[in-house]
């Protein structure tokens, strides 16, 4: 199994932490601060707004290292082809990606709904993997939020 090159420790980044709708400027100014203190981070989503925040771009901007996000919006397939051709695409072209992390780390399934998801990761890792030339992955958490534990799965 392939996995990403460790890295020095980094930060998860979720522009929807304070509002309902970050901005470019807010965007900016996290991860400049973030900058500060670590040299990567990891992202939910690829962009906010509907598209008028571009988080890889902004990092990009400011030489920070991504591992970007692609979250699996359940029942909307079409937002998630429009975010990896619109953000995530362009995000690797830049050269500041460390990684795609195909969906989110915690899904909130069930049993029975686990093996449809990582049909869905598995097959976007894959389609990622045919556009770039590194490891496309998806941790899925487990166990109760004090004690968790991580599968990364890798295409």
């Amino acid at each position: 199994m392939q996995s990403i090159p460790f890295h020095p420790p980094g930060v998860t980044y979720n522009g929807l932490h304070g509002t309902p709708n970050p901005t470019a400027a807010l965007v900016a100014a996290d991860l400049a601060t973030t900058k500060q203190h670590s040299g990567h981070v990891r992202t939910y989503y690829p962009q906010y707004g509907g598209g008028a925040v571009d988080v890889g771009k902004i990092a990009k901007d400011i030489n920070l290292a991504l591992l970007l996000g692609l979250f699996l919006f359940d029942g909307h397939p079409d937002w998630i082809a429009d975010n990896y051709e619109q953000f995530v695409k362009p995000a690797v072209a830049r050269g500041n990606i460390a990684g795609i992390l195909i969906g989110n780390e915690d899904p909130q399934i069930g049993i029975s709904n686990a093996r449809d998801y990582l049909t869905r990761v598995t097959a976007w890792a894959r389609h990622s993997r045919s556009c770039s030339t590194f490891t496309t992955c998806s941790t899925i958490n487990s166990g109760s939020t004090s004690a968790r534990r991580s599968t990364i799965i890798s295409a």
